[in-house]
């Protein structure tokens, strides 16, 4: 498990890790990155680790496409919130966290993961025995969201005024629009080939 752990941190400084570690970054970030979102966030990856895994259902074309839209609307959605109805600019709650969960499990969809020696192991040996393989692709999945968590824990020690994390919600809110926006355009294999290619190159 610590060898998946490691390969996946690792993959998080790869290009194609950004479909990944990119828009659930920003999801955290406007929702004022607070720990119940944060974990909210972690989890949902987690779980569309395992939908990878299990390859009960992969979003492509259309599908692809719809998710997308509906990531923005949730996305505008939740940068709205956090503005209006917290003063310090954080949304937090049972509430955001499900929105936050969803859309976490929503980006490992959009993922197109750098297979690295452990990652391909557990992909194949999940063919002939998934629950096995579930707890190394939890190990896989944490280690992808170590840039995520440090990002939060930055967000807390600094400990932004309101209107310093009012601009970050709504600017990263705006980002992760603009990412969606792209991949509801249709742009989803020309992101994921180019993506590739920066980090074969």
């Amino acid at each position: 498990m610590f060898g998946a752990f490691a390969e996946a941190v690792r993959a998080t400084a790869q290009p194609c890790s950004f479909l990944l570690v990119v828009p659930i970054t920003l999801i955290v970030l406007t929702t004022g990155a607070r720990r119940c979102v944060t974990a909210a966030a972690v989890v949902g990856a987690v779980a569309g680790g395992w939908l990878l895994t299990a390859n009960w259902f992969v979003l492509d074309g259309v599908w692809l496409r719809l998710s997308a839209v509906c990531a923005m609307g949730a996305l505008a959605t939740i940068t709205w919130a956090s503005h209006e109805r917290f003063s310090e600019g954080a949304a937090d709650g049972p509430i955001f966290a499900w929105a936050v969960a969803a859309l976490a499990v929503i980006s490992t969809m959009w993922w197109r993961p750098c297979v690295g020696h452990e990652l391909g192991a557990i992909l194949t040996n999940s063919q002939s025995g998934l629950a096995h393989q579930l707890p190394g692709m939890t190990a896989y999945m944490f280690g992808t969201m170590v840039p995520v968590v440090a990002t939060a824990l930055v967000v807390e020690v600094v400990a932004p005024s309101a209107r310093q994390r009012l601009w970050i919600g709504s600017s990263a809110g705006a980002l992760g629009i603009v990412v969606s926006g792209a991949l509801a355009l249709g742009h989803h294999h020309l992101l994921v080939r180019s993506l590739t290619l920066w980090t074969s190159g």
